[in-house]
């Protein structure tokens, strides 16, 4: 049985975590043994560690902060090299930024795998800010070109990379998400969420960010439907830093709501008609490809992940729209009231090639080569 260690910053529900989830949930376990590093403590609303834990995964906690790992990482490297002394690894996983600058520094010792869950260049400096962005995507190339391998979450994410790290093994694995059983119908989930049958239900699944971009889409839909029109919703799960600005721009239009993060977002989905994504840049995508599992369409910006969607969903192609175009988003948004997309042949092809059990099986495959050579 191969050991597999994966390090992460911390376990609170968010696309790349859910992914690990994903992966681990659907790993073959008589042939891998994993546990999990949690460098920091987990924002106590978002935390799922207690999941991974019912799941029957060792969580090792290690309390650490950012500025810790950042600027004096000795003590945090002395408490994982003992672990990683007992445990024995035959692989190391990490997953994001702090995790990768650990990693790095065990490289010379065991073999280090990263994710790498987006465009580094576009995140980084859209989060943090052109100085502290550019230090870290400095920071970040050079602990990737120590390690042995990374996975791309996308085509567009591998080339990125490939044309920066020629010393290192990238390879695509998608990202994978959990296929739901079998949901009650639309109309049983809407009288659950107080939700008209009638209604037009657009669902945005995103941080009230400005990567995300949801004042534009509070904007289109302003400007797609007139106040007096009450048979079109939009519903934001998600929070973020724009919180305060979105319920300006929402003002009395009490069809917009903010309803912050949600633990049943499937039965979201199974009840809305659309998914709208506004995002700038995007790794992948995993929202988009939840929406197509759930036979749900989307309406999303024309960048390069989005783009390989698409082309494999080709009907959904009018439902692009150019990144940050209010007028071309509320153009979309009135079209597709008048659409009727049948969806199944979609959702199929979703689930075979984007399913959990997929990526975990290319996973599985990308840890063997890089044990094994």
């Amino acid at each position: 049985m191969k050991r597999i260690v994966i390090i992460v910053s911390s376990l609170r529900r968010s696309g790349p975590i859910v992914v690990v989830q994903n992966l681990l949930r659907n790993i073959d376990r008589n042939k891998f043994d994993v546990q999990i590093v949690k460098l920091m403590e987990d924002e106590p609303s978002r935390s799922i560690t207690s999941e991974f834990i019912n799941d029957g995964f060792i969580v090792h906690e290690l309390h650490s902060t950012k500025l810790k790992i950042e600027l004096f990482p000795h003590g945090i490297l002395k408490q994982l090299r003992k672990l990683l002394n007992v445990i024995k690894p035959d692989l190391i996983h990490t997953h994001g930024y702090q995790a990768c600058l650990l990693g790095a520094k065990l490289a010379d010792e065991y073999k280090v795998v990263e994710t790498l869950h987006c465009i580094a260049k576009e995140d980084f400096i859209s989060s943090k800010g052109h100085i502290l962005g550019r230090y870290m995507l400095y920071r970040y190339f050079n602990c990737l070109k120590k390690i042995c391998g990374a996975a791309a979450i996308s085509d567009t994410v591998k080339k990125y990379y490939e044309l920066k790290l020629k010393n290192i093994k990238v390879r695509l694995v998608y990202n994978g998400v959990a296929i739901a059983t079998q949901l009650p119908s639309k109309d049983i989930i809407r009288e659950k969420l107080k939700i008209s049958i009638s209604d037009k239900v657009f669902l945005v699944i995103a941080s009230l960010s400005k990567i995300k971009d949801p004042l534009l889409i509070i904007r289109s839909f302003k400007k797609a439907f007139p106040l007096n029109d009450h048979s079109v919703k939009l519903l934001f799960l998600g929070k973020g830093n724009l919180h305060d600005v979105c319920l300006s721009e929402i003002g009395v239009d009490n069809r917009i709501k903010l309803l912050g993060w949600q633990p049943n977002v499937s039965d979201y989905l199974a009840a809305s008609d659309y998914t709208i994504s506004a995002s700038h840049s995007e790794g992948f995508g995993l929202n988009f490809i939840e929406s197509v599992t759930a036979g749900v369409p989307v309406i999303g910006t024309d960048i390069p992940p989005f783009m390989e969607f698409y082309n494999i969903f080709r009907e959904l192609q009018p439902l692009n729209f150019k990144v940050g175009n209010e007028t071309e988003l509320s153009e979309v948004l009135r079209k597709a009231v008048r659409m009727d997309i049948e969806m199944s042949e979609y959702s199929s092809i979703a689930k075979e090639l984007f399913s959990a059990k997929t990526m975990a099986k290319n996973y599985e495959n990308f840890y063997n080569d890089l044990i094994e050579n």
